[in-house]
């Protein structure tokens, strides 16, 4: 046994934890968080547990269940420009069981010990995990996890809390609570890559969105800040004639996302541009029974690829023997 499960757990907390969301630095500039257990609950059941099925190879490989997976949050820095295949600097925190003889086969060696505020650290070659009490995961990359041992105690600034406390709030994910699935991302360090792409993206400075789920379907919600009014007015203009044009498209249109795309709202509110999508509750059935057979067809095994075959090598043909003629008497 490479390390002892319990030496990785922390004696108990006094009090509740604080929800994933709250665990992610504010100097992060991407946010990625939700609820697995709200897109489990809303169903299809069928097509819940196709999806479900797809993700469990995955999830075995440290040891998880999909099907008890809660809250989690991600925070990733973009540097300027993009990553661009470098180094990436992250955090992870989740509601999970893992194992972590299986997690530590994922991770590259060495990998050495280390306490913290009673909390066993496990340091790789540039990744540290730890498993906090009731289950909770937390792993960083090129990030001291001491930073989000704190958070979860409290101590130091939440980014949910801070800079993107105010678009968050607009598309009703406050204090790293929201719906199913919710996310921020800071364009500071992409205006380059936007301004390739045209005036309207590059004036956006912001952007927050969330997908919320019930019985009715489900509610999609994006929010952009921009520069100035006259620029979320451009780009909200813009969109208009994007969505245009991909509903338009005879792809999209075989998939059934051309109504969909005709049901985006697009407002204005002085700097910000806002977007609005209702899906009924059979729209969203169609679309997770789509998105199954996707999974199912990734899932079925590819024929391997044929062996070439050794040509038969070809016999010259034999020159027919010419028959000696008698000399004439």
């Amino acid at each position: 046994m490479r390390i002892a499960l319990g030496l990785l757990l922390a004696p108990a907390l006094a009090g509740a934890q604080p929800v994933p969301g709250k665990l992610i630095p504010n100097d992060i500039n991407l946010l990625i968080g939700g609820d697995v257990a709200q897109v489990r609950a809303a169903g299809p059941p069928e097509v819940i547990k196709l999806l479900l099925d797809g993700a469990r190879a995955a999830a075995e490989k440290i040891g998880a269940d999909p099907t008890t997976i809660g809250a989690f949050a991600i925070g990733v820095l973009v540097p300027p420009g993009g990553s661009h295949g470098g180094k990436v600097t992250a955090v992870m925190a989740a509601d999970m069981t893992i194992d972590p003889q299986k997690l530590e086969k994922e991770l590259d060696p060495p990998i050495t010990s280390r306490s913290y505020q009673g909390i066993m650290i496990r340091d790789a070659k540039a990744d540290s995990y730890a498993v906090l009490p009731a289950n909770r995961l937390l792993v960083t990359e090129q990030l001291p996890i001491e930073r989000i041992i704190d958070l979860n105690a409290g101590k130091g600034d939440s980014l949910v809390d801070k800079k993107a406390a105010a678009l968050l709030k607009r598309v009703n994910a406050t204090g790293g609570r929201g719906p199913a699935l919710f996310g921020w991302l800071d364009l500071s360090n992409l205006k380059p890559a936007l301004k390739s792409q045209g005036p309207e993206l590059a004036s956006l400075e912001e952007a927050a969105g969330s997908l919320g789920l019930g019985p009715n379907g489900a509610d999609l919600k994006l929010i952009g800040r921009c520069t100035t009014t006259d620029a979320a007015q451009q780009a909200a203009t813009a969109s208009r004639n994007l969505i245009k044009e991909l509903a338009s498209n005879p792809q999209l249109q075989i998939f059934g996302l051309k109504p969909l795309l005709e049901g985006i709202r697009i407002e204005t509110e002085n700097a910000l541009v806002l977007y609005t999508l209702h899906v009924s509750a059979a729209q969203y059935a169609d679309l997770m029974t789509r998105l199954s057979g996707f999974v199912a067809a990734s899932m079925q095994p590819q024929p391997p690829p044929a062996e070439p075959q050794d040509e038969m090598p070809v016999k010259p043909k034999k020159k027919p023997k010419k028959k000696a003629t008698k000399p004439a008497g």
